[in-house]
């Protein structure tokens, strides 16, 4: 185990998800039902961001960051969605085809020296290799991402 920057163990095999919930979470007892859940059923949390409204007719909001495996996370995630709460990340990661050797094509994502993951067929995987101000090679037929710097960059062929 490792210790993250936000002083959270982070484990190899444990995905994280950001999920937002909106309403009277507090009053209905929403917001300590879907922590229930998580917690029930093998997962942690950090609550992100939280905003509480200061009269009955305000509504509240909570970032919540769910850590789980993979499978435990999806079971979770089906769970406390009856709650309410809701992903915020509802997509694949996306490619782009770079245009020419030795050039990353344009917007590309620069990595950083920090453990990086991207979500490929609705799981989160490690990105191999992680170097700083390189771009990511996604392999989906194998469910594989790595760092690959400029030099390196081909143009692929279909």
């Amino acid at each position: 185990m490792a210790q993250g920057t936000d002083g959270v163990e982070k484990r190899v095999g444990v995905a994280f998800e950001d999920v937002e919930v909106r309403g009277h979470i507090i009053d209905s007892l929403i917001l300590p039902k879907i922590l229930d859940c998580i917690c029930a059923g093998g997962g942690g949390f950090r609550i992100k961001d939280i905003s509480i409204g200061q009269t009955h007719s305000d509504s509240s909001y909570a970032l919540v960051e769910i850590r789980a495996p993979d499978e435990t996370l999806a079971r979770i995630l089906t769970q406390i969605a009856d709650h309410g709460a809701m992903p915020l990340a509802t997509g694949d990661c996306q490619t782009v085809a770079a245009e020419q050797d030795g050039v990353f094509p344009e917007g590309f994502y620069s990595t950083t020296n920090q453990r990086t993951e991207v979500r490929l067929a609705g799981s989160w995987i490690p990105v191999d290799g992680q170097e700083m101000d390189c771009g990511i090679v996604v392999e989906p037929r194998v469910k594989s991402a790595r760092c690959v710097p400029v030099c390196d960059v081909r143009i692929c062929a279909s």
